[in-house]
């Protein structure tokens, strides 16, 4: 197997480059990667690597382009003249799941099958459980296309229609932590069906995210968060977190990296609590900007909770780059992180949404210079052990191979 089509939602994507690192890792190791892209990028800040990804076919959306949706009639009635009985038993599937969604769907993986030729593709890898895994579900009724898939958080805390008949029906799928996989146990009727399930970490590259020689001195601790704008970050908690340990005349600067629907609210509430001169809120920024604030940074922060929708996050990529510069860590008790960090050993887990709780871990490492250390230490050891990009790149190659050798 060489020739593997990946399927994501956004290509590129600065809140996925996890998908691009394993991609590149892959093409490393002799596979061939071609791109579907369900959207095409809107004020996306293009990372290092996407370059070698020349290959990307982004597929018609209605909600950007109005006349694709005439493509998509188009293709589909003339599937649907020529393959009848293969086209009335994906469009069954597809109005099983009750969701408009998982009908637009199955219109994209007809246009998909009508306009590119998937005959030289050994395999199907979808990035995420909603959307990319129903196209390879789809294609994989239409024409019999072996495909993988990987979850995440949302594509199955959320957005988990059809999952049990696409799990059914793939190789193998891949998940991310163990809170993950007895989350799916749960959610599945076919118990058996979670043998299927291997996990696999979204690694990092520790040997690029190393901590630098020496650290600037600085009079403020700095503080680091990087994330998206949404609720699950629950940068609202640690914008409140931060008020306290400045009533109380603690003495710090924070650095917030992200874009999002909530920026403008967090960023009236930074100037409510008239914070400006102590919380930076940056903006999107390329991989490069993010290590170059890593390397000031004495404590990276990430309060995340469960949203009211049920979506959380699964094990944050920030944290773990933050862990490989030895950054000590402070983060919520919620999905896969205390999976990543180890109460009182890597780093410190409180309780999700309670800013009390977030202000007193943030100053028990402000004021304890050698904690942080121990703290910074402890967690590189552990991203080298458990979370290094190199060796869960590794377990997916074999999974592949097997596939192959099974034929």
């Amino acid at each position: 197997m060489n020739k593997i089509l990946y399927v994501v939602s956004v290509f590129p994507s600065t809140s996925a480059t996890f998908v691009l690192n394993e991609m590149l890792k892959l093409k490393e190791r002799g596979f061939e990667i071609e791109i579907i892209s369900l959207r095409k990028p809107k004020n996306e800040i293009f990372q290092p690597g996407i370059e070698e990804f020349k290959k990307v076919t982004y597929i018609p959306h209605v909600k950007q382009n109005k006349m694709d949706g005439i493509k998509l009639i188009g293709s589909n009635f003339k599937y649907l003249l020529h393959n009848p009985k293969k086209y009335i038993s994906g469009l069954v599937c597809a109005i099983k799941g009750k969701s408009y969604n998982l009908f637009y769907d199955f219109l994209r993986a007809v246009y998909l099958i009508q306009n590119i030729d998937l005959s030289e593709i050994n395999h199907i890898h979808s990035q995420f459980a909603h959307t990319p895994t129903s196209l390879a579900y789809f294609i994989s009724i239409l024409i019999n296309k072996q495909y993988s898939f990987t979850c995440h958080a949302v594509d199955i805390f959320v957005q988990n229609s059809l999952f049990e008949e696409k799990l059914s029906r793939s190789k193998f799928a891949v998940t991310i932590s163990d809170f993950n996989k007895n989350y799916i146990n749960d959610l599945v009727e076919d118990k058996a069906l979670t043998n299927k399930i291997k996990i696999i970490r979204c690694g990092v590259n520790y040997e690029e995210f190393k901590p630098p020689v020496k650290k600037q001195n600085n009079n403020r601790v700095r503080l680091l968060s990087v994330g998206r704008f949404v609720e699950k970050k629950g940068f609202i908690y640690l914008v409140d977190a931060l008020k306290i340990l400045d009533q109380k005349g603690i003495n710090f600067e924070c650095d917030i990296i992200g874009n999002g629907p909530l920026f403008e609210m967090i960023k009236c509430k930074v100037r409510d609590y008239e914070l400006d001169n102590k919380i930076n809120l940056l903006g999107a920024q390329s991989s490069g900007k993010i290590k170059e604030y890593l390397c000031k940074a004495d404590i990276f922060v990430l309060p995340c909770v469960k949203s009211e929708n049920g979506d959380m996050d699964g094990i944050p990529v920030s944290i773990m780059e933050a862990m490989s510069f030895e950054i000590p860590v402070i983060s919520t008790n919620i999905s896969g992180i205390p999976e990543l960090i180890k109460n009182e050993e890597n780093g410190l887990i409180v309780e999700e949404k309670n800013s009390i709780e977030f202000a007193n871990a943030i100053q028990l490492l402000i004021q304890n210079n050698q904690l942080r250390s121990i703290y910074g230490q402890n967690g590189r050891n552990f991203i080298i052990k458990e979370f290094g990009i190199n060796e869960n790149v590794h377990k997916l190659v074999e999974l592949f191979v097997e596939i192959e050798d099974s034929k």
